[in-house]
């Protein structure tokens, strides 16, 4: 179907669809929660100002206009709204009264409003035109997957393209080392446990992420260093002097804890993996994968008044695995631990300009090694250690000038240090011998290196007209790593244009650069230099229509261009392999040009408790390679995802489905004169799941406790990821995940 029939046909969709009253706001709800009601408008907020803990006293008047209702929530509290547009306004203290004398001629003192740096939370969390799409804990709770995994959970998305084993993503086209993830405002370098077999799970715990930012197009400037999207995870404030939650599943133990004290607030989190036994899911035969292990804790402290915020944060991550799997052949065991600490200071000059300070220091140490076996004939040894260093220290300010003005710049210095070594030696059979072109390779590297980045960046946003807003941004990057210096400029624009109440429409064009750091060089493939900075120019409009604060339909038109791209390795036959490195079907892809484009619509309606969302995708991702294009490894031109949800007091249930296009395979490759032009040139059938959770509640004196569950896979369908080949070539398939059942119970106290 043409792009312009499937554009009409979403209009169409979201014509046929009958509009609905959003829900009033619930007397002992969070205020913030209560002010999502209001959809039309966009509320800029500061956490401080108004934090999770302040709940809603009584239900404001329903005839009264939106901006009158939010005023009635915000009262009980001493707060009030403050518009500076049509649309637009924000929660500021109000300005005291000065009680004079009959007669007193001196002037009032008058105290400015105070505004912190834009979080908004009707409808979006965004910087004026940046508008990313957000999901509140409540919605991630309803999405299934394995241990209720956050990150996983965000695979539903559109514009995410991803596979059943692992929670990575990879954003219209683009690979999955492309994205960035923050946490608490902190670039994750490791955001993954298991990292090295298919990143399954996110590196914290899923009770303490209050919610999540996708920007897929158009990110502000300040977001660096990756090209093709941004997670951002936020976490949960304390809403009561001590509260927390204990949950325990078939994945993990887990237990958090957060409270308040006048200035102070504090987060506490520990979870450790119990049982290895839901990870043999991520199998193409019936052998065990032994017991991994992880384990993550996180700690926040946080201080505040009216114009500052000291925030002091630590993450720690472990993870254990010993792993063997007769059906490919291969024995691995790896170790990794993970450290990220963070500071953060926060200040406002008045209402008009503010100050931000971090510094943070992330560490990394590990090892890993592993062997392959096929009979007598092929072998191969792996053996590697990391270790590796990143100190950042960031400043950013802002300021508002005027209420249609705002001015955001910032700059950041990371020192970067690391030591790698790695071994390895392989012998091929009839398989890998025409892919390697090879008989047997062996390799010794090590390197011990350190050097700096840094960025600067700066962006203008105005509102234009009472419809229109634009925004231009410019970053540039520097990097001097490795007796390597590289400066890469990129350049951005954002308009916003709402033709009607019910109508916007959103223009992004820009430039978004990735630089290669020290701990991303492949030296267990062999490669010790750095790549130069690859970039994308990209150019993205999207059309949303909402009939209330409850549907909303959209659709996006993109087209991406990669340059410089990276040269990547690649399994011919089978991805997912515990250790690609020594893979008989290995092969380097030095891609000339890479390109990307796509349409999607989307729909979504959200009531007091039935919800559902719907999306479609028509999209290519082709990269030429020796004068030929080629077919991504991810290639998906069509993918279809539902999801159906239902909440009541007691019970909540959801089914999630998907159904796309099977990605790309090589045939079996007798001769190396078939490649590259045999690449990628065959595909796997149409990928399906469907995915169930359903929930019981009960409340008591004690607490909520939820028993809940989720099947991954729900329909134990067959889904082909892989081809193995025997030393006698002879093919079997290698599947994705089967019927994955995932129960546990959950209590908040």
């Amino acid at each position: 179907m043409a792009h312009r029939d499937l554009l009409i046909a979403g209009f169409l969709l979201a014509q046929a669809v009958l509009a609905q009253e959003s829900g009033a706001p619930v007397v002992g709800e969070p205020v913030r929660q209560a002010i999502d009601r209001y959809a039309d408008l966009n509320v800029f907020s500061s956490t401080r100002i108004l934090p999770r803990r302040m709940t809603v006293h009584a239900v404001p008047d329903p005839d009264a206009s939106d901006p009158t209702q939010i005023r009635q929530l915000l009262e009980p509290h001493g707060l009030t709204l403050v518009m500076t547009g049509t649309r637009t306004g924000y929660v500021a203290r109000p300005e005291p009264r000065q009680d004079r004398p009959s007669g007193t001629v001196s002037p009032a003192v008058q105290v400015p409003p105070y505004i912190e740096e834009v979080v908004v939370y009707a409808p979006f969390r965004i910087e004026r035109t940046t508008r990313p799409q957000s999901f509140e804990r409540q919605q991630l709770d309803l999405i299934p997957s394995i241990g209720g995994d956050t990150l996983r959970a965000l695979r539903f998305l559109p514009s995410v393209t991803s596979d059943g084993p692992s929670a990575m993503h990879r954003f219209r086209g683009g690979d999955s080392n492309e994205v960035l993830y923050r946490l608490d405002g902190v670039v994750q370098y490791a955001p993954f446990h298991f990292a090295d077999a298919h990143s399954l799970f996110t590196a914290v715990n899923p009770n303490v992420v209050d919610s999540a930012d996708i920007y897929v197009a158009g990110f502000p400037t300040r977001f660096g260093s990756r090209m093709g999207g941004v997670i951002d995870l936020h976490l949960v404030e304390p809403t009561r002097v001590l509260h927390g939650t204990v949950d325990v599943s078939a994945l993990a133990a887990a237990a958090d804890a957060r409270g308040y004290a006048g200035n102070w607030a504090w987060l506490a989190s520990a979870r450790v993996s119990l049982l290895g036994d839901v990870l043999d899911a991520v199998r193409n035969t019936g052998e065990s994968l032994g017991i991994p292990r992880f384990d993550d804790e996180l700690a926040r402290l946080a201080w505040s008044d009216v114009s500052n915020e000291a925030v002091f944060g630590v993450l720690r991550t472990g993870e254990k695995i010993d792993v063997e799997r007769e059906s490919t052949g291969e024995r691995a065991n790896a170790s990794f631990h993970h450290h990220d600490l963070w500071s953060r200071w926060q200040h406002d000059f008045d209402e008009r300009l503010r100050m931000t300070w971090q510094v943070s220091h992330f560490a990394a140490d590990g090892t890993r090694a592993g062997t392959t076996e096929r009979g007598e004939e092929a072998n191969g040894r792996l053996d590697e250690r990391r270790s590796f260093r990143i100190t950042t220290l960031d400043n950013r300010w802002r300021w508002t000038p005027r209420p249609e003005t705002e001015v955001i710049a910032g700059w950041a210095y990371l020192k970067h240090h690391a030591d790698f070594s790695a071994s390895l030696q392989v012998e091929y059979t009839a398989v890998g011998r025409p892919v390697r072109n090879a008989t047997e390779e062996s390799r010794r590297l090590a390197f011990h290196r350190s050097g700096f980045s840094a960025h600067g960046f700066g962006s203008v946003t105005r509102t234009l007209t009472p419809r229109l807003t634009g925004t231009v941004g410019a970053r540039l990057d520097i990097h001097e790593m490795a007796e390597v210096q590289n400066d890469e400029w990129s350049a951005r624009i954002a308009l916003a244009f709402r033709a009607t109440p019910a109508w916007q429409i959103d223009l992004d064009i820009g430039r978004y650069g990735q630089p290669q750091f020290l701990n991303e060089i492949q030296i267990d493939e062999g490669r010790t230099e750095l790549d130069p900075p690859q970039h994308a120019d990209q150019i993205s409009v999207a059309v949303a229509w909402s009939a209330t604060s409850r549907l909303t339909v959209r659709t996006d038109l993109y087209a991406r261009r990669i340059g410089a791209a990276w040269p990547r390795f690649d399994n011919l036959y089978n991805r997912f392999v515990l250790l690609p490195e020594l893979g008989e079907d290995r092969y380097l892809i030095e891609p000339q040009d890479v390109r990307s484009r796509g349409l999607e619509i989307a729909a979504s309606y959200g009531g007091d408790r039935f919800s559902w969302r719907l999306a479609y995708a028509r999209t290519t991702a082709e990269e030429r390679i020796a004068g030929e294009w080629h077919d991504r490894s991810w290639d998906q031109p069509h993918s279809v995802k539902m999801q159906l949800a239902w909440s009541g007091v007691a019970w909540r249930f959801a089914l999630h489905a998907t159904h796309r296009s099977g990605w790309p395979i090589t045939p079996l490759v007798t001769r190396h004169a078939q490649l590259p032009a045999a690449y990628n040139t065959a595909r796997f059938a149409r990928y399906g799941s469907l995915d169930v959770h359903a929930a019981r509640i009960l409340s008591t004196r004690r607490g909520v406790f939820v028993v809940y569950g989720d099947i991954t896979n729900a329909t134990n369908r067959r889904n082909v990821i892989g081809h193995l080949y025997d030393a006698e070539l002879s093919r079997r398939d290698a599947l994705s995940l089967p019927i994955v059942p995932s129960m546990g119970i959950r209590w908040r106290w």
